[in-house]
């Protein structure tokens, strides 16, 4: 079973995108514009005549916004029932003649021997099996200085909300409750509705129930190490990201270029380098002091910690849940202020490790002040450079 085939045996849009009205359009529009310009520095003047190819497109939405700065569209979107909401979305833009090629291929199936200035694939390409292999047929797909896009769930951006779905999912199996039942989704309801409406998301409660707290392919995360490992192999600079986290050039005189080197692996370290430092503010979702330097055990333990929770989540029939403390990373939050998320952090870990009365884990977790209100940064997009 495959990410798409979850979506279609529960019919479910895991981002729906209102895409009806005038004012839709804009505010759809004013975002994709923030990701693209702003966060991945990719003007919008150099998407005039270019081609572009995205896989998993869904409604594509995102590639209307690339029609309406002049690219050439060529899509591959296995949902068949989807083509028809995605000519339509063409129509409305009025940009049909924009829309060069629309297949129900999926990447792995797709072949072709046009190369392109843009490669998509957001939303699933972290819950493939092959993962490695298809990053390395994305970039086949590339010409030469075009950029690759793509997003995935990160493995420590990740931590709290898997740790919300951890919480759910346990509290379900305690009650013998079956995770994608009503009486699952009222109990989510319970727990997290209410900061969830605090967030600025385009998507509904449910779907993000639905794709991110009971969703087993929420345990696919990746990390930005083993990406660059690929991107490394398939002679990729990493260029730009979101959340923007370098900022090693800031009030540097652009001679300096000491460390500057033309290989894309010297730069894609030097991008590493600087996540590294950012590792804090990349786990809370929020800036935080820069880190001069990092406990060598802290990095592994919290991606054993997370990489834990996820195979729970993959099946919690099939394997229970026994959290090792994570002192260091305990220790880490204390010394960057965050005590108080510590504190709780640390409490509903032994509570979900002990305690075997589920309403006493909800209103454990309810009382929390700072935990409950802490989403971290799930979602990320890099941007890369064909060398």
């Amino acid at each position: 079973m495959s990410v798409l085939n979850y979506y279609k045996t529960k019919k479910l849009n895991p981002v729906p995108i209102k895409f009806l009205t005038k004012k839709n359009l804009k505010d759809h529009f004013l975002k994709r514009k923030n990701l693209i310009q702003n966060h991945l520095k990719i003007p919008l003047y150099s998407l005039n005549n270019k081609d572009y190819l995205e896989f998993g497109c869904n409604g594509a939405e995102n590639a209307c916004f690339f029609a309406s700065s002049g690219s050439n569209i060529y899509l591959a979107e296995p949902h068949k029932k989807i083509h028809k909401i995605i000519n339509k979305n063409f129509q409305r833009i009025k940009k049909v003649n924009s829309l060069k090629m629309l297949t129900e291929k999926t990447l792995e199936e797709f072949n072709s021997k046009k190369k392109f200035d843009f490669v998509i694939a957001e939303g699933f390409l972290n819950t493939t099996n092959s993962r490695n292999t298809l990053f390395s047929k994305l970039s086949r797909f590339l010409s030469q200085k075009s950029v690759l896009i793509i997003n995935y769930d990160d493995v420590f951006g990740g931590i709290f909300e898997l740790l919300k779905s951890l919480l759910l999912l346990k509290i379900c199996k305690m009650n013998k409750i079956d995770r994608f039942s009503d009486e699952s989704f009222k109990i989510s309801k319970k727990i997290f509705e209410k900061e969830f409406n605090k967030l600025n998301t385009s998507r509904t409660f449910f779907a993000w129930w639905a794709d991110q707290l009971v969703n087993p392919y929420a345990s696919k995360t990746w990390s930005l190490k083993d990406i660059l490992k690929q991107a490394n192999k398939n002679s990729l600079s990493l260029y730009s990201t979101s959340p923007i986290f370098n900022d090693s050039n800031h009030f540097q005189w652009y001679k300096n270029s000491n460390e500057f080197s033309l290989s894309s692996k010297n730069n894609n370290r030097l991008f590493y380098n600087q996540w590294k430092k950012s590792l804090i503010s990349i786990i809370f979702g929020k800036k935080q002091k820069k880190l001069d330097n990092i406990d060598e055990n802290v990095i592994p333990e919290i991606e054993k910690l997370s990489n834990k929770i996820s195979k729970f989540i993959s099946n919690p029939k099939k394997n229970d849940v026994k959290l090792k403390i994570p002192k260091n990373f305990i220790k880490l939050m204390k010394k960057c202020g965050n005590i108080t998320i510590a504190n709780e952090f640390e409490s509903l870990l032994k509570l979900l490790n002990s305690d075997k009365n589920p309403e006493k884990l909800i209103k454990f977790y309810k009382n929390t002040s700072e935990l409950k209100k802490t989403w971290g940064s799930l979602l990320h997009y890099v941007a890369f450079i064909k060398e």
